[in-house]
């Protein structure tokens, strides 16, 4: 639109009707890229500089007074110096952030490590070679064993290792879930999803279901007893929301719920038609998982003593935003509502999330870590279901289990970093599609979808040749590719494989499993962390 605007200028003036408009060559743009945009300023560069106005850090006035913009710290927008201290006063990032520390159960960092790697053991850029993968693959399959070994102990059980080994690695033909009819309960559910338009069988309800299946079946929803579900990365609440109505299918006792997410979402779950009485305590906190103080959650109150925070405690910058405080109030109340101000404390809490991208779930486990010690002194149950996903984004700091990776590997930074790289490979497509681009400048669906072959006899004869042409490169690719899927599959098993064993050993869980809770071809990230203390 803007060439075609700029080019309407340019005969305009070759016509003489805009004698003083300048040619497209003449005009000079601003050289700064906006990332978050994806494209370069727009705006015309000011005289004699290659920025716009908006983008220069100096200019000068016709009267000789020099502007200076610099970046405000919170939102990092250009602002001069001048209008500094007002625009901190109205920066909508700087507001956020201290709303957000005042957030009940909010402590920055401290779901964190107390010590960072030492820098000769900070991520390293990792290029995989293809000779390299054999030998990768051999020290993750060893490392694997030794982790289900170390799992599931004993000689007699050596059986039930291989076979669990099978299951996680997609080696095995998985018995088929349980259907909805020998469920009743699950169909009442998926009726009730279906309120909102939603269908009940698209792959996202099908993964929340066969996740309720399996949290179902190890008992972590409570017939008796105060629960709180803990949904980390909660996104919508849509896993709350299967739990919920869930709960009140079976006939269990009206569970808490507390959603911790760091970005906010529109259409949440707790405010669908179908649930406020299913959801009658949600607590829905914007936080970072680094923040979020469990410890606080589960202590017990004493007697007449609120979570809740007086409006005085509002920052006064807080308080003149668009009605901040009583947003603020609104949390301190639920906070309140959920706890509640008579002492009494959780029975089971149940920390839950569907796909927690990669360091996520190492610093959710940390939270369950540090409440703990809470947790014993409240004759608390603690319990994790989680799906974990997003493996290269795993971070060498945050990970939980270093020592065994330590013990497994000869260098365990190198082998972190190698195997954070190739965890994608596990979800790459199959061999099987990639016949439709292997002939240079041929592709049959592209072209299928653009209606570019009306005869279907041609369609059919190009097709013949793109098979013959995969025919003689298709088999070394497929191997290939075959075997980058067993190397990225087998570096997620090993990652997960340490976060269960640290489960076991430093957090003595009496019970951890690592569950493929639905088939790969419905969510090729489906190992579920299921544990009970």
């Amino acid at each position: 639109m803007f060439k075609a605007w700029m080019a309407k200028l340019e005969s305009k003036a070759q016509a003489g009707n805009s004698p003083q408009v300048e040619s497209s060559a003449a005009i000079q743009m601003c050289s700064v890229y906006d990332k978050g945009k994806r494209r370069s300023c727009r705006f015309r560069a000011a005289p004699g500089s290659d920025r716009c106005h908006c983008h220069l850090t100096e200019s000068k006035l016709p009267n000789g007074e020099v502007l200076r913009r610099v970046p405000c710290p919170d939102c990092k927008q250009l602002v001069h110096e001048r209008m500094f201290q007002r625009h901190l006063s109205r920066c909508p990032r700087r507001r956020d952030e201290m709303e957000m520390e005042q957030l009940p159960f909010f402590r920055r960092g401290c779901n964190l490590p107390d010590t960072e790697a030492p820098p000769g053991q900070q991520r390293r850029e990792w290029a995989a070679q293809v000779t390299d993968l054999s030998h990768w693959e051999d020290l993750m399959s060893k490392a694997l064993d030794k982790a289900l070994a170390r799992l599931i102990t004993g000689q007699i059980r050596e059986e039930e290792r291989r076979r669990k080994r099978a299951e996680i690695l997609g080696e095995c033909t998985l018995p088929t879930p349980a259907e909805s009819s020998c469920r009743p309960w699950l169909k009442r559910v998926q009726d009730r999803i279906k309120v909102d338009g939603t269908p009940a069988d698209t792959k996202h309800n099908t993964q929340h279901a066969q996740l309720l299946v399996k949290i179902v079946d190890a008992g972590l929803l409570q017939s008796q007893g105060r629960t709180c579900f803990l949904e980390y990365g909660s996104g919508k609440g849509r896993l709350s929301r299967w739990l919920a109505l869930a709960a009140e299918e079976l006939g269990a006792a009206d569970p808490a719920f507390v959603l911790v997410e760091r970005v906010t979402h529109r259409s949440k779950a707790e405010h669908l038609i179908d649930v406020p009485q299913s959801m009658s305590r949600v607590l829905r906190l914007r936080m970072d998982l680094a923040d979020f103080d469990l410890t606080e959650l589960l202590s017990p109150l004493e007697p007449g003593i609120s979570v809740s925070k007086t409006t005085d405690e509002v920052p006064v910058s807080a308080k003149h935003a668009r009605h901040p405080h009583e947003r603020l109030r609104r949390v301190q109340m639920a906070a309140s509502e959920i706890r509640g101000d008579t002492g009494q404390h959780f029975r089971h809490a149940v920390a839950c999330a569907k796909h927690l991208c990669g360091a996520g779930t190492d610093l959710a486990l940390r939270s369950v870590a540090r409440a703990l010690g809470v947790s014993t002194e409240s004759n608390t149950t603690l319990a994790t279901a989680i799906a974990t996903c997003c493996h290269h984004l795993c971070d060498w700091n945050l990970y939980v289990n270093r020592k065994f990776l330590e013990e497994a590997f000869p260098d365990a930074a190198e082998a972190f970093t190698a195997m954070t790289s190739m965890a994608p490979w596990a979800t790459e497509l199959g061999h099987e599609s990639m016949g439709t681009a292997l002939a240079p400048g041929i592709n049959v669906a592209a072209a299928s979808r653009k209606n570019t072959f009306v005869d279907g006899a041609a369609h059919d004869e190009l097709s013949s040749a793109v098979h013959a042409f995969a025919a003689k490169s298709v088999a070394p690719a497929a191997a290939a590719t075959e075997q980058r899927r067993r190397v990225g599959r087998l570096a997620q098993r090993v990652l997960d494989a340490g976060r269960a064993l640290w489960l076991v050993e430093a957090l003595s869980f009496r019970s951890v499993d690592m569950v493929v809770y639905t088939d790969s071809s419905v969510s090729p990230e489906n190992l579920l962390l299921l544990a009970t203390r």
